[in-house]
């Protein structure tokens, strides 16, 4: 933990010097007691009246009567009556006490004590005035600090007013002009706010935000104390640089044992089709369910038939038509028993035996550097996106002309590395013409992170939100659309606050993704015999593991000990070192 200690003078308590007092009173008017004191110590006295108890005297009020006791200035501060036992008090004592007693202020210009309610926000004589450009901290948040601890800070504010007047076209008739008017305005105000109590009371600020300076206006040691807040509060902000490894990890191991054969003997053929049982007994196959209906026949068998038709045609017109029907055979040709394309009493086998391993790695790794200030860099939503969080999480930005540049807040990165690929269609429908606008989403990586603290110790308090995506799969778009739609596979992490020391590497897995599948065809019973059984059946058993290793590793930049290139940064390639270096490094 860092402390910046400042000493600082009370300066409602004035030092004087004047005889000892003894003085007793009891719910004395403390303006009475000041000026008998002040003449005690040979002193002059002036008491400030509050300004707001300087207003003309309502109906009904006494022109003598004091302007405390008006309606108006009812709530307003006021000087308490004080009760007090002096004997042989030190003068200087004495006098403080009854002003804290009573609550008012003095202060002492040469030979004369100012006292009042509000006394040390007045100005009497020469005032200072200084102009501070700031490095690090803005003026704005400056002002507002200032104004915390008693300053009084003004600002220009411009207020825009919009008056509608009249029905609009939703709430009119159905196409109906707009009756709708609207009017704006713009008031400029000049607005003044601060704390009522404070080391700072008295000292006036404004800002300037074009050239990053705060102006201070006061007495001398007031100016004095205000310096040295500032100089506590513009320093460097701390950065990490947020080293990234993401590794996307797939394991795939497919195994497939297959076994086929034929054997004929005299008309008869048994196939073994990868474990599925195959036989034709016979010089021909048996009718399938439809033929075997329309063998049947009936009424509603329609019997197959060749329809003939023959027209004589001279040379000016068709004289006659003609049709002959001649009725078919209803399986003319039959099916024939493919076994007859195989020579008899001969036996043919076929094996097949497959493992097949697949590993693929994507590794990424990029590096953001962010610092740990949350203010707000720009209004607005997050690069012209209609949702943040949407756009993290599935990667997708629009880029043009009028899209904001760089994200809202200034502890927060987001890396997109990838490929945009579509993966659905606005369909819109005018006039009977189909128009399709699609939608992309990024295929690869998307990173984001958010530093929310850098302490003293050498911690680094992070967010992360990483997520990898791969096309797996596609499917037919919407009529008229153009390119198939594309289908991904997305695995995402969601992190809270993590909490790594300066140097160190965390590393988070257990994002896994473990598919297994195994299919087997056989023959009934003699599939399940020990050895010979496998002659009868197929199998195949498809196993993917999926698994996305991210380790993360802080590195707080040291910004006392500047470097060239990124504080020692060495590059890997030849090619960049010879940029960089002018030769190659070593």
């Amino acid at each position: 933990m860092a402390v910046g200690t400042m000493t600082l003078r009370n300066r409602g308590y004035i030092r004087l010097s004047g005889p000892p007092v003894t003085l007793t009173t009891r719910g004395a008017n403390a303006r009475d007691v000041l000026m008998v004191l002040a003449q005690l110590g040979g002193y002059g006295f002036v008491y400030v009246e509050n300004p707001a108890t300087s207003q003309n005297s309502f109906p009904g009020q006494g022109a003598g009567a004091p302007a405390e006791s008006s309606p108006a200035n009812k709530d307003l501060p006021r000087a308490q009556p004080v009760t007090v036992s002096f004997r042989g008090e030190a003068y200087s004592r004495a006098l403080n006490a009854i002003l804290m007693g009573s609550g008012l202020q003095a202060r002492v210009e040469g030979n004369t004590i100012f006292a009042g309610l509000n006394v040390l926000s007045k100005s009497f004589g020469p005032q200072l005035s200084k102009v501070y450009r700031l490095n690090q901290v803005s003026a704005n948040s400056a002002a507002d600090y200032l104004a915390n601890l008693g300053a009084s800070v003004t600002k220009t504010n411009t207020i825009t007013t919009a008056v509608t007047q009249g029905a609009n076209q939703s709430s009119a008739v159905i196409g109906a002009a707009s009756s709708a008017t609207t009017q704006s305005s713009s008031q400029t105000m000049v607005e003044a706010y601060g704390a009522s109590t404070g080391p700072l009371v008295g000292l006036r600020a404004t800002t300037d935000t074009r050239l990053g300076t705060i102006t201070l206006v006061g007495d001398s040691s007031v100016i004095l104390i205000a310096e040295q807040y500032l100089k506590q509060l513009d320093l460097r902000q701390r950065q990490v640089a947020l080293s990234l490894k993401i590794l996307d990890v797939n394991l795939d191991n497919d195994s497939t044992m297959s076994n086929s054969f034929a054997i004929r003997w005299g008309n008869n053929f048994i196939v073994n089709d990868n474990g599925q049982l195959l036989g034709a007994f016979g010089n021909n196959l048996p009718p399938t369910g439809s033929q075997f209906e329309a063998m049947a026949g009936g009424a509603s068998s329609a019997k197959p038939e060749r329809i003939q038709e023959d027209t004589t045609c001279t040379d000016r017109a068709c004289s006659s038509t003609r049709i002959i029907n001649e009725a078919l055979d209803p399986l003319s040709p039959a099916p024939v028993n493919p076994g007859t394309a195989y020579p008899p009493n001969q036996f043919y086998d076929f094996l097949k035996a497959q493992i097949v391993s697949a590993n693929t790695k994507l590794l990424a790794s990029p590096t953001l550097i962010l610092q740990e200030n949350s203010a707000l860099l720009r209004e607005g939503q997050e690069s012209g996106m209609k949702n943040a969080e949407k756009d993290v999480t599935q990667g997708i930005r629009s880029i043009d002309v009028d899209s904001a540049i760089g994200r809202r807040r200034a502890n927060e990165g987001v890396v997109r590395v990838g490929t945009n690929v579509v993966t659905d269609y606005e369909t819109k429908q005018a006039q009977g013409v189909i128009s399709c606008v699609p939608k992309l989403s990024t295929a690869g990586l998307v990173l984001g992170a958010r530093v929310e603290k850098i302490d003293d110790n050498g911690f680094v308090t992070f967010v992360l939100s990483p997520s990898v995506s791969a096309v797996t799969a596609r499917e037919r778009a919407p009529a008229g659309c153009g390119s198939d739609l594309n289908i991904l596979s997305m695995r995402s992490l969601d992190t809270g606050a993590l909490r790594v020391r300066d140097g160190q590497t965390l590393i988070m897995t257990g994002v896994i993704s473990d598919f297994d599948r195994a299919e087997v065809r056989k023959w009934p019973i003699l599939g399940d015999i020990p050895f010979i059984g496998s002659l009868f059946r197929s199998s195949g058993n498809v196993r993917q593991k999926r698994e996305l290793v991210i380790m993360v590793t802080p590195k707080i930049i040291n910004d006392e000990m500047g470097g060239a290139y990124g504080y020692g940064f060495r590059p890997d390639t030849e090619e960049a070192r010879r940029m960089i270096y002018g030769s190659p490094g070593k």
